[in-house]
């Protein structure tokens, strides 16, 4: 049995919840969960705790992208197998703190954890992934295959992913 997810708008507990519920569908081996994701981010810090969740499964994981931004693009990057359409747009930046809250040496050990652990899962090294984060710049699809944040790109938009993922045999 695979675990569909489509992760659509903020990151926050509710889609923690979500992928908690998911993921206990997993009972064998040959069980995948495969997600998509179309997001302009949230909180850094459930991403990550949903990071900890997919990195430590025994299951295929596969994912693929619309435009996957800031707190979505941490959780992107623990997947397995990740992919994207042409018309994909991915957004690693610097943590922000939280309003009327000011950038604490805590923000920059949290970045530094986060780029080093995308960075592993990357053709890019932390430093170069830590210049390219501190630009603040959405990055293409085609950009994202050349650093590996992708592996492959589906000559196709995010918005027939659905079609894609059943051509795939992802999601019936």
């Amino acid at each position: 049995m695979d675990a569909y997810i489509p992760v659509l708008g903020k990151i926050d507990e509710k889609k923690e919840e979500l992928f908690t519920r998911k993921i206990k569908l997993l009972n064998s081996p040959l069980d995948r969960l495969v997600v998509f994701i179309h997001s302009q981010g949230g909180e850094a810090n459930v991403a990550s705790r949903v990071n900890y969740e997919v990195d430590n499964l025994f299951h295929q994981t596969i994912v693929f992208g619309g435009n996957v931004s800031s707190a979505a693009a941490i959780i992107f990057a623990a997947f397995e197998k990740r992919f994207a359409f042409k018309d994909s747009m991915f957004l690693i930046h610097p943590c922000i703190p939280p309003k009327g809250m000011e950038r604490l040496e805590v923000f920059d050990k949290f970045d530094k954890e986060v780029w080093n652990f995308m960075s592993k899962r990357m053709k890019i090294s932390y430093s170069d992934l830590a210049i390219l984060a501190k630009k603040d710049q959405k990055i293409s699809a085609e950009y994202a295959l050349e650093i590996g944040l992708v592996e492959k790109v589906f000559d196709s938009s995010y918005m027939k992913h659905k079609e894609i993922l059943k051509k795939e045999g992802l999601v019936l």
